[in-house]
């Protein structure tokens, strides 16, 4: 297989785990928040900023 053709695969591999990883973490932001945690403990937890959590809340 080319260079150029194997790096695209691994590019489109590694979006794919970085989406997966955001995913999961907003699902257990929005867990988290119905369990009654604050946004700044979510975020502290999630290793994210406040104002993303808060996003993913609304």
């Amino acid at each position: 297989m080319c260079k150029g053709l194997d790096g695209m695969i691994q590019d489109g591999k590694r979006e794919g785990i970085k989406e997966g990883e955001v995913k999961a973490k907003k699902e257990m932001s929005r867990s988290l928040s119905a369990m009654g945690m604050s946004a700044e403990k979510i975020a502290s937890a999630a290793n994210v900023s406040v104002k993303l959590v808060q996003e993913w809340l609304s």
